[in-house]
């Protein structure tokens, strides 16, 4: 299973690399779904812009499974990497490796 984290917008609204940046003509983020074999899981924390990533992924890759938590807190005061990642605590009860994709 693969935890992987991402935020569309930094402090103040200011864009920063993210996912939906496009390296060779394809987005940052398909370079990590698809450096994983098809039978990996994915658990996907969503934030700022989430419905787009969410809807994304789901477009993209039919074949994958995800699974899709929102974080409520994903910038200013009570933010964290931390924070972010025990709202998917339920969904990690195994090993399973942390991919970031942008911060």
């Amino acid at each position: 299973m693969v935890e992987f984290l991402k935020h569309i917008f930094g402090f103040c609204g200011e864009p920063h690399l993210n996912v939906f940046h496009i390296l060779l003509g394809t987005p940052a983020i398909s370079y990590i779904i698809e450096s994983y074999p098809k039978t990996v899981e994915f658990v996907i924390t969503l934030g700022h812009f989430g419905d787009h990533v969410k809807e994304f992924l789901e477009l993209a890759y039919p074949d994958r499974k995800f699974q899709f938590v929102w974080v409520d807190v994903f910038s200013g005061k009570g933010s964290s990497l931390v924070y972010s990642m025990l709202q998917t605590k339920n969904h990690l009860q195994c090993p399973f490796i942390f991919h970031a994709c942008d911060n």
